[in-house]
């Protein structure tokens, strides 16, 4: 008996050993959790943000365009009714008489053109050659030439795009042959001032400007 007691009391101070180093070690597992942010604490779920769908600057700007479009019936009566202001005020310059005169004598009426085209004829080019033979005696002058199509072209968008491309046509070749293009403006009006026929109404005028 007295040596089991013996060995009981050699092995007491080992176990007291062993649970004061499992304390240590739980309490510093504990120390490290705690400086751990949040380690002790569930975290939150964030509800989900929710991003505005963004906002087409092009389909804003379309929409500002269509509300602002101008049709192609209207933009021809607004650029005839230019053609009758700048004649009328022509019509109040004594120059400006002079040089239309002296323009219609040389044309000999207006630049004539085919059915759908803006081609100048052989005789067209002719009548250009004229034009810029008057411009050439008058430094000073300067015109506008007016394009107009046919009034039986059941097609306002084409109509006022191949006025404007006559108009063009006329106005280029004559600044190819030496006319400043500062004193030539071209203008389409469509069939907003028809003639008597269909192929009267196919036409270049060219109207002298006041200075």
């Amino acid at each position: 008996m007295g040596r089991h007691d013996e060995g009981e009391r050699r092995r007491i101070p080992w176990i007291i050993t062993g649970i004061t180093t499992v304390v240590i070690v739980v309490l510093a597992v504990l120390g490290v959790m705690a400086l751990i942010p949040g380690g002790n604490e569930p975290q939150a779920i964030s509800a989900p943000e929710i991003v505005p769908a963004p906002t087409s600057s092009v389909a804003s700007e379309n929409h500002i365009a269509a509300a602002h479009e101008i049709s192609p019936g209207q933009a021809a009566f607004d650029a005839h009714s230019q053609v009758i202001r700048d004649r009328e005020i022509a019509a109040g310059n004594p120059a400006a008489r002079a040089t239309q005169d002296r323009l219609n004598q040389a044309m000999g009426g207006p630049v004539l053109f085919g059915a759908d085209t803006a081609q100048l004829t052989p005789y067209g080019e002719t009548q250009v050659q004229r034009i810029v033979d008057v411009l050439r005696a008058d430094p000073a002058a300067r015109v506008e030439v007016i394009g107009s199509t046919a009034v039986e072209i059941n097609d306002p968008p084409l109509c006022l795009q191949l006025s404007k491309l006559r108009a063009e046509r006329v106005a280029v070749r004559m600044e190819m042959l030496g006319i400043e293009p500062s004193r030539v403006s071209a203008i389409g009006i469509s069939h907003s001032d028809p003639r008597d026929t269909a192929a009267a109404s196919r036409r270049v005028e060219v109207m002298a400007l006041a200075a």
